[in-house]
């Protein structure tokens, strides 16, 4: 019996990405974000939540480094991905200044930004390369590292979504100093949730030197950027173990069985550090 001709594709490609801490990423001489762009035309796509002063930073640091960009602005919290509509509304617009698969968007904001402008990079022209600087503690530390780029949808939270790697997450701590209390004490909802998963260690310096985080002192003697970072890396770590969640067991959404049942049911009343926390 003749046997069935076979041709194995194989197309998975390296999709290995950095995490990098820095300091005042939008000041003309820190030169990362203009090396990682490198000369290509850049789309930015802004929370507003980070205000008027970054956002004019980021036009300064285009300016001088010749970098060709447009920058659109969108409101920040749960609502901006409560379905698809500023997701194409993204689309539009960056679709307008012909971006394609060899330019680059950069998405600057807090978690629910991050995760409406990732899905509609990953769905333009299916994968338009993108930077995340996540600005706020709860997508420094997760939200904004990982690979789920996703919209709310039918009542249902991150029910529309891809899983698509940035080029790289620049993480910088000087971005959460705007934030109020109910932002960063949000955030630590995800430093928690890592550590009593993962890391006694962690767990215990979070017990000792939380508030040096929530209070945003990120001075030499301080734990807070030590505490950042430690978080991240317990979350990174635990991500590439199983990038693209195909295994039943999924330890990162420890407490967000009824946490994102809560979020929905109270229409984001509660933020989603606090449902995780509940």
């Amino acid at each position: 019996k003749a046997s069935s001709p076979q041709y194995q594709v194989r197309v998975k490609p390296d999709e290995s990405y950095s995490v990098v801490m820095t300091s005042d990423v939008f000041n003309p001489a820190n030169s990362l974000l203009a090396q990682e762009i490198n000369k290509q035309r850049v789309f930015y796509l802004v929370d507003q939540g980070i205000g008027q002063e970054a956002i004019n930073s980021i036009y300064q640091y285009n300016q001088h480094y010749a970098i060709k960009a447009d920058l659109m602005v969108v409101p920040g919290g749960e609502n901006v991905k409560d379905g698809v509509k500023w997701a194409f509304k993204v689309i539009e617009r960056v679709e307008n200044f012909q971006i394609d698969r060899k330019q680059l968007m950069v998405l600057v904001g807090g978690g629910a930004v991050l995760d409406m402008a990732g899905f509609a990079a990953s769905i333009l022209h299916r994968g338009v390369p993108h930077i995340r600087i996540p600005s706020t503690l709860l997508a420094q530390i997760d939200a904004g590292v990982g690979t789920k780029n996703a919209v709310n949808f039918l009542g249902q939270k991150n029910f529309l979504g891809v899983f698509q790697t940035p080029k790289i997450v620049i993480v910088d701590p000087g971005l959460l100093l705007t934030l109020d209390d109910r932002q960063m004490q949000a955030g630590m909802a995800e430093a928690v949730k890592v550590a009593l998963m993962k890391d006694r260690a962690l767990f215990e310096l979070l017990e000792g030197s939380y508030q040096e985080v929530l209070n945003k002192d990120f001075s030499a003697e301080s734990k807070a950027k030590e505490i950042i970072w430690l978080t991240i890396v317990a979350h990174v770590e635990q991500i590439q173990t199983d990038p693209y969640e195909k295994e039943l067991a999924r330890p990162l959404d420890y407490g967000h069985q009824w946490g994102h049942r809560l979020e929905m049911v109270t229409e984001h009343r509660l933020n989603h550090g606090e449902a995780v926390s509940v």
